[in-house]
Protein backbone atom coordinates (compact mmCIF):
# COMPACT_ATOMS: atom_id res chain seq x y z
CA UNK A 1 0.00 0.00 0.00
CA UNK A 2 2.62 2.44 -0.49
CA UNK A 3 -0.12 4.78 -2.83
CA UNK A 4 -2.27 4.89 0.19
CA UNK A 5 -4.77 2.44 -1.19
CA UNK A 6 -4.84 -1.11 -2.60
CA UNK A 7 -4.52 -1.62 -6.29
CA UNK A 8 -7.33 -4.33 -7.67
CA UNK A 9 -7.05 -5.65 -11.18
CA UNK A 10 -10.24 -4.53 -13.31
CA UNK A 11 -11.89 -7.07 -15.65
CA UNK A 12 -15.32 -5.84 -16.05
CA UNK A 13 -17.66 -8.76 -15.38
CA UNK A 14 -20.24 -10.21 -13.36
CA UNK A 15 -19.36 -13.77 -12.78
CA UNK A 16 -21.17 -16.62 -10.90
CA UNK A 17 -20.65 -20.01 -9.79
CA UNK A 18 -21.43 -23.15 -11.75
CA UNK A 19 -24.60 -25.30 -10.75
CA UNK A 20 -24.73 -29.11 -12.47
CA UNK A 21 -27.88 -27.19 -14.46
CA UNK A 22 -25.59 -24.16 -15.81
CA UNK A 23 -22.56 -26.62 -16.34
CA UNK A 24 -24.97 -28.93 -18.88
CA UNK A 25 -26.53 -25.74 -19.79
CA UNK A 26 -23.27 -24.15 -21.24
CA UNK A 27 -21.70 -28.09 -22.58
CA UNK A 28 -18.73 -27.49 -19.78
CA UNK A 29 -18.91 -31.06 -18.38
CA UNK A 30 -17.56 -30.30 -15.04
CA UNK A 31 -18.90 -27.45 -12.27
CA UNK A 32 -15.67 -26.04 -11.94
CA UNK A 33 -15.31 -22.54 -13.58
CA UNK A 34 -16.75 -19.32 -13.19
CA UNK A 35 -19.39 -18.46 -15.81
CA UNK A 36 -19.55 -14.56 -16.86
CA UNK A 37 -23.08 -13.25 -16.49
CA UNK A 38 -22.25 -10.20 -17.54
CA UNK A 39 -19.76 -8.31 -19.59
CA UNK A 40 -19.20 -4.48 -19.18
CA UNK A 41 -19.35 -2.61 -21.93
CA UNK A 42 -15.72 -1.07 -22.78
CA UNK A 43 -14.43 -2.98 -20.19
CA UNK A 44 -10.76 -5.31 -20.35
CA UNK A 45 -13.13 -8.32 -20.79
CA UNK A 46 -14.78 -6.60 -23.60
CA UNK A 47 -11.99 -5.18 -25.52
CA UNK A 48 -10.42 -8.77 -25.26
CA UNK A 49 -13.59 -10.47 -26.99
CA UNK A 50 -14.98 -12.38 -23.75
CA UNK A 51 -18.89 -12.69 -23.88
CA UNK A 52 -21.80 -13.54 -21.43
CA UNK A 53 -22.28 -17.62 -21.26
CA UNK A 54 -17.93 -17.99 -21.57
CA UNK A 55 -16.72 -19.95 -18.78
CA UNK A 56 -13.47 -19.27 -17.27
CA UNK A 57 -11.15 -22.25 -16.56
CA UNK A 58 -8.32 -20.89 -15.49
CA UNK A 59 -6.30 -18.06 -14.99
CA UNK A 60 -2.17 -17.57 -16.23
CA UNK A 61 -2.26 -21.62 -16.28
CA UNK A 62 -3.93 -22.07 -12.74
CA UNK A 63 -7.15 -23.81 -12.21
CA UNK A 64 -10.32 -21.50 -11.71
CA UNK A 65 -12.72 -23.88 -9.40
CA UNK A 66 -15.39 -21.19 -8.61
CA UNK A 67 -16.37 -17.55 -9.12
CA UNK A 68 -13.96 -16.12 -6.07
CA UNK A 69 -11.38 -17.42 -7.02
CA UNK A 70 -11.46 -15.95 -10.36
CA UNK A 71 -11.95 -12.63 -8.43
CA UNK A 72 -8.86 -12.99 -6.56
CA UNK A 73 -6.64 -14.29 -9.06
CA UNK A 74 -7.65 -11.29 -11.21
CA UNK A 75 -7.55 -9.04 -7.84
CA UNK A 76 -3.81 -10.10 -7.39
CA UNK A 77 -2.98 -9.84 -10.88
CA UNK A 78 -3.05 -6.03 -10.25
CA UNK A 79 -3.86 -3.21 -12.87
CA UNK A 80 -1.77 -3.05 -16.32
CA UNK A 81 -0.99 -6.89 -16.00
CA UNK A 82 -2.16 -9.15 -19.10
CA UNK A 83 -3.42 -12.16 -17.57
CA UNK A 84 -4.13 -15.70 -20.03
CA UNK A 85 -7.89 -16.56 -19.42
CA UNK A 86 -8.84 -20.26 -20.43
CA UNK A 87 -12.34 -20.57 -21.38
CA UNK A 88 -14.98 -22.89 -22.56
CA UNK A 89 -17.41 -21.40 -25.27
CA UNK A 90 -20.08 -23.24 -26.43
CA UNK A 91 -18.24 -26.45 -25.42
CA UNK A 92 -15.10 -25.75 -27.07
CA UNK A 93 -11.12 -24.18 -25.65
CA UNK A 94 -10.25 -20.87 -26.25
CA UNK A 95 -7.81 -18.53 -24.91
CA UNK A 96 -8.19 -14.70 -24.18
CA UNK A 97 -5.22 -12.55 -23.40
CA UNK A 98 -6.82 -9.27 -21.44
CA UNK A 99 -4.96 -6.63 -19.75
CA UNK A 100 -6.47 -5.51 -16.63
CA UNK A 101 -7.40 -2.28 -15.76
CA UNK A 102 -7.15 -0.08 -12.53
CA UNK A 103 -10.47 -0.55 -10.32
CA UNK A 104 -11.61 3.05 -9.46
CA UNK A 105 -14.03 4.19 -7.03
CA UNK A 106 -16.25 5.22 -9.64
CA UNK A 107 -16.51 1.91 -11.28
CA UNK A 108 -17.14 1.06 -7.63
CA UNK A 109 -19.99 3.58 -6.83
CA UNK A 110 -21.46 2.64 -10.56
CA UNK A 111 -22.06 -0.54 -10.00
CA UNK A 112 -25.22 -0.45 -7.99
CA UNK A 113 -26.58 -3.59 -7.89
CA UNK A 114 -30.16 -4.96 -7.22
CA UNK A 115 -31.63 -7.49 -5.26
CA UNK A 116 -33.43 -10.86 -6.22
CA UNK A 117 -36.67 -8.38 -6.42
CA UNK A 118 -34.84 -5.63 -8.91
CA UNK A 119 -34.78 -3.43 -6.10
CA UNK A 120 -31.82 -1.28 -5.78
CA UNK A 121 -29.75 -2.70 -2.87
CA UNK A 122 -28.27 -0.07 -0.81
CA UNK A 123 -24.00 -0.45 -1.43
CA UNK A 124 -24.06 -1.52 2.50
CA UNK A 125 -27.00 -4.02 2.75
CA UNK A 126 -25.56 -6.79 4.18
CA UNK A 127 -22.10 -5.74 5.20
CA UNK A 128 -22.34 -5.50 9.57
CA UNK A 129 -20.24 -3.01 11.21
CA UNK A 130 -18.90 -1.82 14.46
CA UNK A 131 -17.67 1.27 16.56
CA UNK A 132 -13.87 1.37 16.35
CA UNK A 133 -13.29 1.89 20.39
CA UNK A 134 -10.69 1.67 22.64
CA UNK A 135 -10.56 -2.52 23.26
CA UNK A 136 -10.99 -2.91 18.91
CA UNK A 137 -8.11 -0.64 18.77
CA UNK A 138 -5.97 -2.14 21.11
CA UNK A 139 -6.82 -5.93 20.24
CA UNK A 140 -6.23 -5.05 16.17
CA UNK A 141 -3.24 -2.18 17.25
CA UNK A 142 -5.39 0.87 15.66
CA UNK A 143 -3.71 4.24 16.31
CA UNK A 144 -5.91 6.67 17.41
CA UNK A 145 -5.92 8.98 15.05
CA UNK A 146 -7.72 6.87 12.64
CA UNK A 147 -11.02 7.23 12.82
CA UNK A 148 -13.89 4.82 11.23
CA UNK A 149 -15.84 1.82 11.75
CA UNK A 150 -14.84 -2.07 11.48
CA UNK A 151 -16.21 -4.00 8.64
CA UNK A 152 -17.17 -7.38 11.08
CA UNK A 153 -19.21 -9.49 8.67
CA UNK A 154 -20.03 -9.21 4.87
CA UNK A 155 -22.70 -11.15 3.41
CA UNK A 156 -21.74 -13.34 0.40
CA UNK A 157 -24.80 -12.56 -1.27
CA UNK A 158 -24.64 -8.27 -0.02
CA UNK A 159 -23.81 -5.66 -2.79
CA UNK A 160 -20.47 -5.41 -1.74
CA UNK A 161 -20.16 -8.84 -3.17
CA UNK A 162 -21.86 -8.36 -6.16
CA UNK A 163 -19.41 -5.37 -6.75
CA UNK A 164 -16.78 -7.63 -6.46
CA UNK A 165 -17.93 -9.91 -8.76
CA UNK A 166 -18.04 -6.92 -11.82
CA UNK A 167 -15.03 -5.61 -10.76
CA UNK A 168 -13.11 -9.11 -11.86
Amino acid sequence: MEKGHVDRGFLGVQVQNLTPGLAEAFNVGTTNGALISNVTPGSPAALAGLESGDVVTAVNGQPVANANQLKLRVAEAGPGTTVSLEVKRNGGPKTFQVTLKELTQKQIASANPRNSSGAKQDALHGVAVADLDQQTRAELNVPASVHGALVTQVDPASALSVQDNILE
